[in-house]
């Protein structure tokens, strides 16, 4: 199930790393009434994602959805994986030598890779830890194939235009938090070129899908 709200029939489809906590948590306090704050239940955290998940699109029942408005956030992906690279990689330290499998590191798992090394071997470093798997996923997983079935697709730098729409459609006036803000700021400007073209080829569907988009982009 995507992430809703009933009674404005509101559908929000998140994908990683393309400001899902941030909107996840903006909706937790449309829903509440009171910001999220992560909550221990029997000595485990829950944090905003225990709350709203983030599921593949083949898995979504389209049927409860009819009627719904539905919106998502499209990032361009070469940014997108920088920011899994900087945030889950060198900010979370998810592929430490602790945190990968002596059979991951026999795969050719680099422990900390650096930024060349991780783009080298991601298939590798997707196979091994699902976290990484999840966050370089090509977004076409969360958002299907076809973009013509949302109403809105807002770009990265359209955040504003986002929280304007869902202020008039909910009646609220509401702030966009800002989360998962750990980890250097990267650009493409810090890959290769054979690492770019790599990238490019792997997520050439979530390319040829923002060409798709057309009118319900912006």
């Amino acid at each position: 199930m995507p992430v809703i709200l009933p009674q404005q029939r509101i559908a929000y489809f998140p994908v990683p790393k393309s400001a899902c906590t941030s909107i996840k948590s903006l909706f937790f306090q449309i829903e509440n009434g009171v910001p999220f704050r992560p909550l221990v239940r029997h000595g485990q955290m829950f944090h905003i994602h225990n709350f709203y998940g983030t599921v593949p699109f083949g898995r979504v029942d389209q049927g409860p959805l009819e009627g719904f408005w539905r919106f998502a956030i499209y990032r361009d992906p070469i940014a997108r994986f920088l920011s899994c690279y900087s945030n889950r990689v060198l900010h979370h330290r998810e592929l430490s030598e602790k945190a990968l499998s002596a059979q991951a590191r026999k795969a050719g798992a680099i422990p900390d890779p650096d930024l060349e090394t991780f783009v080298e071997r991601i298939e590798i470093y997707r196979e091994f830890s699902a976290s990484i798997r999840h966050h370089c996923a090509p977004q076409i997983s969360f958002l299907g194939r076809d973009p013509g079935y949302f109403h809105r697709i807002f770009p990265m730098d359209g955040l504003e235009r986002m929280l304007a729409e869902l202020n008039q459609r909910t009646g609220r006036t509401l702030q966009l938090p800002h989360e998962q803000r750990g980890g250097p700021k990267l650009s493409p400007a810090d890959l290769s070129a054979n690492a770019r073209a790599q990238l490019e080829l792997i997520y050439r569907p979530d390319f040829r899908w923002r060409e798709k988009a057309g009118a319900e982009f912006g």
